[in-house]
């Protein structure tokens, strides 16, 4: 249920992105429990995709797709890394900032399956590529951490008509069994095999690597494939 009601609140927002409206007017609108849309709400607020500000005592909510501010000032500034801002012509552009925590992870994986469902990705391609965001964010998790408590991971997505292109940036120094044993032959490397998985489902993948920490972008078609 907490994955349709966010998926709901989400597609909402995309038919409406200036709409600022409370829990109460939401779960009206998409004709859900006020509960269950005041939980998902709570989730999405910590996950950095809506804003809440009190107006008059009532708490109203907004699509953000980004946190107000960055998780650590180490993590640079906060604009949209280059390959999400060159793109052209934006169906749908949000971030999420989590925790580096097992329910942060569980969260990141919702919230772009969500996000899938409300660009409406065919069904085949969706659950290939969130295979490999869900590998690419459970590595940010177990090789992304610093350790010192402040440790997170940022998810970038940006849906135009031809492809969806997420970038999950963690603070640590890379993957260090990610890139070992990536040949076809080597069943030993659990990296290796991740590796390989992320690359053989998506159309391009890459892996870049800085002080301020490691980002895996990940690119797959949004176009059905074709029949002869």
């Amino acid at each position: 249920m907490d994955n349709q009601v966010r998926t709901d609140i989400l597609g909402l927002y995309r038919r409406n992105p200036l709409l600022r409206d409370t829990a109460e007017e939401i779960a009206h609108r998409i004709a859900r429990s006020p509960a269950h849309v005041q939980q998902a709400l709570d989730e999405m607020e910590t996950a950095g995709l809506v804003a809440k500000r009190w107006v008059s005592g009532a708490a109203l909510y907004s699509f953000t797709g980004a946190p107000e501010s960055t998780p650590d000032a180490e993590s640079g500034s906060d604009t949209i890394p280059d390959a999400i801002r060159a793109k052209t012509t934006p169906i749908l552009k949000a971030r999420l900032t989590t925790p580096s925590t097992f329910d942060g992870v569980s969260t990141g994986r919702s919230s772009v399956e969500a996000l899938c469902r409300v660009v409406h990705m065919p069904a085949p391609a969706a659950g290939e590529f969130l295979v490999a965001v869900s590998e690419a964010i459970t590595n940010a998790h177990r090789y992304g951490r610093r350790g010192d408590g402040r440790d997170w991971i940022r998810i970038d997505v940006l849906v135009n008509e031809l492809e969806i292109e997420v970038v999950v940036q963690d603070r640590g120094s890379g993957f260090p069994a990610l890139l070992v044993g990536s040949g076809p032959d080597d069943v030993q490397s659990t990296g290796g095999r991740g590796f390989m998985l992320m690359r053989s489902l998506t159309d391009r993948m890459e892996v870049k690597r800085s002080r301020t920490g490691t980002s895996v972008t990940l690119v797959k078609s949004m176009q059905p494939p074709k029949t002869e």
